[in-house]
């Protein structure tokens, strides 16, 4: 299992995006997961990324020192539509611009 934490602006998602199709080049399984309520804001936004050879089988979680904070899972159909609407590039060693995708933009 890999895990991995991206911030990115949940009216964007270029960022993790990128992550995510790069995670995909490698796992099987990738689950992104988010402070319910983060993504109707459109603002600044951390999500955590599963990584794995099979499904987690989380579909959310509580925080255990702040029981309001609750992270659920996004549709990976839905991280895919958005990948084929707007593309996703594989992140490796030599091409990672990481700083220009993270920004203020339309989704």
């Amino acid at each position: 299992v890999y895990t991995m934490n991206v911030v990115d602006h949940a009216n964007k998602l270029e960022a993790l995006l990128a992550v995510y199709a790069t995670l995909r080049s490698v796992f099987a399984e990738v689950e992104v997961f988010a402070e319910e309520g983060d993504l109707a804001s459109g603002g600044r936004t951390t999500f955590v990324l599963f990584a794995s050879t099979k499904p987690s089988g989380i579909t959310q979680a509580r925080d255990p020192q702040d029981e309001s904070l609750r992270y659920v899972r996004l549709s990976s159909g839905k991280i895919e539509a958005q990948i084929a609407k707007i593309g996703a590039i594989v992140l490796t060693d030599d091409y990672a611009p990481i700083d220009r995708l993270v920004g203020i933009g339309e989704l």
